[in-house]
C-alpha cells in the first residue's frame, strides 16, 4: 500500500535540530523519547519506535499513552513492554520485533538497533524511498549527568542542560534509563553475512548496523 511513497526515518541527534518537523511533506517515523519534544510543537510522526529493552521500560507510560491517543498510527516495539503492561500483547497497534526478526526478509541481521530497525521497518511496510535524518553516528557514551548503574544500564542524575547527543537537551531528563549505546566490551567474530566471521565489536554496534542496512538497501 505504500509503494513509491517516500518516508523520514527521524532519528534524535543533534543534527535533526536544523529541520522543522512541521514542514515535513510526508510520512515519518520517530523514536525512542523523541515523544517529549513532538508533544511541545504539537506535532507527532505516522510511526513510532522503540527497540531497546531499557528504554522501553523506562518510557512505558508515555508509550502507552501515545498508543492511547490515537495520535500515531503504527507501534514498532520489543515485548519488554509487556513486563509493565501485559494487556498491550494483542494490541493491533503494535508490531513487535521479537515476531519478525531474523524470520523476515527485512529483518535478517543480528546487528539491529531502534535507528536501523526503523529503516527496515519501513521497507517492511512498503515504502520506496527512505529519506534519513538525525541518525548522526557520533554518540558520547558518558555524559556529566549519567551514572552507571550496572556494566550496561546507565541513569540519568540530573537534567542536562545541554546534552551533545540529542536534538534538544531535555530529550533525557532526570531519572531516565538507558543502555551504554557504543559497549567497546562486547567483541565477538560475527559470522553474519556481512562480516563473515571478522571480529566485530559493539562500539560501532549502532554505525555498523545503519551501514549494513544502508548497503542492503542501496541508500545514500
Amino acid at each position: 500500500m505504500n509503494k513509491n511513497k517516500q518516508i523520514y526515518v527521524l532519528g534524535n541527534g543533534r543534527s535533526l535540530k536544523d529541520i522543522d518537523l512541521n514542514s515535513l511533506k510526508h510520512d515519518s517515523i520517530g523514536m525512542n523519547a523523541a515523544y517529549r519534544f513532538w508533544y511541545k510543537i504539537n506535532w507527532f510522526p505516522t510511526y513510532y519506535c522503540c527497540l531497546d529493552k531499557i528504554v522501553i521500560k523506562c518510557h512505558a507510560k508515555n508509550i502507552l499513552n501515545l498508543i492511547n491517543e490515537n495520535k500515531i498510527q503504527k507501534f514498532f516495539l520489543t515485548k519488554s513492554i509487556l513486563d509493565v503492561y501485559k494487556n498491550l500483547e494483542l494490541n493491533n497497534k503494535i508490531i513487535w520485533i521479537e515476531d519478525v526478526y531474523l524470520k523476515n526478509e527485512h529483518f535478517d541481521s543480528p546487528h539491529l538497533t531502534t535507528g536501523s530497525g526503523s529503516i527496515r521497518f519501513c521497507k517492511y511496510l512498503g515504502y520506496d524511498n527512505v529519506i534519513i535524518y538525525g541518525i548522526d553516528s557520533s554518540y558520547i557514551n558518558f555524559i556529566p549527568e549519567s551514572k552507571k548503574l550496572t556494566k550496561n544500564v546507565l541513569i540519568i542524575t540530573e537534567t542536562p542542560k545541554y546534552n551533545p547527543n540529542y536534538f534538544f537537551n531535555e530529550y533525557q531528563q532526570k531519572g531516565d534509563l538507558y543502555q551504554v549505546p557504543n559497549a567497546n566490551y562486547i567483541t565477538y567474530n560475527c559470522n553474519c553475512e556481512y562480516h563473515k566471521g571478522k571480529l566485530f565489536s559493539h562500539k560501532n554496534l549502532h554505525s555498523e548496523s545503519i551501514k549494513i542496512t544502508k548497503l542492503k538497501y542501496n541508500i545514500n
